[in-house]
């Protein structure tokens, strides 16, 4: 009989070691043996995550019935022959926003998994488990690249706003400058003016002086 593989995962806290677990998934409206883990990533978190692995080892997906295909592909862990995997990433509940459960199915090239739901998983059970504990270890470290990057965008935004902020302060520094200059400036010409009002009242006096009575 053709050696498959039906891996499904549900990835649980951060701090804790994921652990895979037989179980099952729909697939063609059939329920296919498969493997569960948990993550404690949102769904699209995880998706990336895993496409991401999938693009590391030269496959895309093809998007197929609620599942991520990734065709022809070796998977060290599992076979050092091809298969197809078929992954598939749900939320497990409304409120679980921050959690995924992943389902991944890897058969023998070409064949569906429908032909063989009825099988056992035992087989690549211990491969499967170390493919999927490395893929919770790589949605972990995907996720704290995310998190990095929005960071950098955080710090980006708060550096552009300090920037500006200096930026406006060496204006206001400036207008205050130009403002005490002008204030100065008309003190001078007030000291001036007075001069200037006390001569013009100098000389009025002396020409009223000089009216005839």
């Amino acid at each position: 009989m053709k050696k498959f593989l039906f891996v499904a995962f549900l990835f649980v806290g951060s701090h804790l070691m994921a652990q895979s677990r037989q179980g099952t998934v729909e697939y063609n409206k059939t329920q296919v043996p498969c493997y569960i883990m948990d993550l404690p990533y949102a769904t699209d978190v995880s998706e990336d995550a895993i496409k991401e692995r999938f693009k590391k080892m030269g496959v895309s997906s093809k998007n197929n019935k609620g599942f991520m295909e990734f065709r022809n592909v070796v998977i060290p862990e599992i076979s050092s022959s091809p298969v197809d995997a078929l992954v598939k990433v749900d939320r497990p509940s409304r409120k679980d926003k921050n959690a995924s459960t992943v389902y991944m199915i890897v058969n023998p090239i070409g064949l569906t998994p429908n032909a063989v739901a009825g099988s056992s998983v035992n087989d690549f059970a211990s491969g499967a488990n170390t493919f999927l504990t490395s893929l919770s270890t790589n949605t972990q470290d995907y996720s704290l690249e995310l998190e990095i990057k929005k960071q950098e965008e955080e710090v980006k935004k708060a550096d552009k706003k300090n920037n500006s902020l200096i930026d406006d302060g060496n204006d206001m520094q400036k207008k205050l400058k130009k403002l005490q200059d002008d204030i100065e400036d008309n003190k001078k010409k007030q000291a001036e003016q007075v001069i200037e009002l006390q001569k013009q009242r100098d000389a009025l006096t002396q020409m009223v002086g000089r009216r005839r009575q």
